[in-house]
């Protein structure tokens, strides 16, 4: 048996084989980026992220003082309206025609007389 030459074709390797050397993309080929642009969106990412966390519990503060000060205003609205009705109360219509009566005031319409200036 007589052994033929083993005849070497130009077989593309592996790398030959990618689309991109063709200059066509293929469909489904993931893009490479760099290690620094790729740790820089990480950053920008966590950045981002971090300052929303914070703005959301910021928010939540002011909420929370807001509540704090509209309980404190409803409370103040009805101590001031306690006191005006105890004021009221005590300066009313029927406490000042008991007392006049007390002091010997009577009651009735008396008009003065008239006063003249010259």
């Amino acid at each position: 048996m007589k052994m033929r030459p083993r005849v070497t074709t130009n077989l593309k390797r592996w790398q030959h084989l990618r689309s991109d050397s063709l200059g066509v993309k293929a469909p489904g080929e993931v893009q490479t980026i760099s290690t620094a642009r790729f740790t820089l969106l990480v950053v920008t990412i966590a950045a981002v992220f971090t300052l929303y966390i914070g703005h959301v519990y910021q928010t939540q503060d002011i909420l929370n003082e807001l509540q704090q000060l509209r309980r404190e205003n409803l409370r103040l609205h009805l101590h001031h309206s306690q006191l005006k009705g105890e004021f009221d109360k005590a300066t009313g219509p029927s406490v000042i025609y008991e007392r006049a009566s007390d002091m010997g005031l009577k009651d009735g319409f008396a008009y003065a007389p008239l006063v003249q200036t010259n």
